[in-house]
């Protein structure tokens, strides 16, 4: 990772620790491919009145380990989509899809 993109998810992390963020309630997730990721399933288990959603689909080659570790700081749930490493406009629509079926849009 280069020392710009660094940068900028430390402030972009800085941004969610700071107060006058109102994400309390919202179930915030960060798609990672790698083992030690949560599955969806299990988070979304244990979210279950989830209703507002803030998600990051990393870029093309994933997040590496360091934007992983910030993002959990800034209080992101690591979470993987199964075992297809999808490109990331095809992830940001999976994702949505799944969210809308598991909580009840897609009826």
């Amino acid at each position: 990772m280069s020392f710009l993109n660094l940068y900028v998810l430390e402030k972009f992390v800085y941004f969610f620790k700071c107060d006058n963020v109102k994400l309390k309630d919202t179930l915030k997730l960060i798609l990672w491919e790698e083992e030690g990721a949560a599955a969806l399933k299990e988070v979304f288990d244990l979210n279950p009145n989830a209703n507002k959603f803030f998600i990051l689909v990393g870029p093309e080659g994933g997040f590496s380990r360091i934007e992983i570790r910030k993002a959990h700081e800034a209080g992101f749930n690591v979470a993987n989509m199964g075992i297809r490493i999808l490109r990331s406009e095809t992830a940001s629509i999976s994702i949505l899809s799944v969210i809308q079926h598991r909580f009840g849009d897609l009826n």
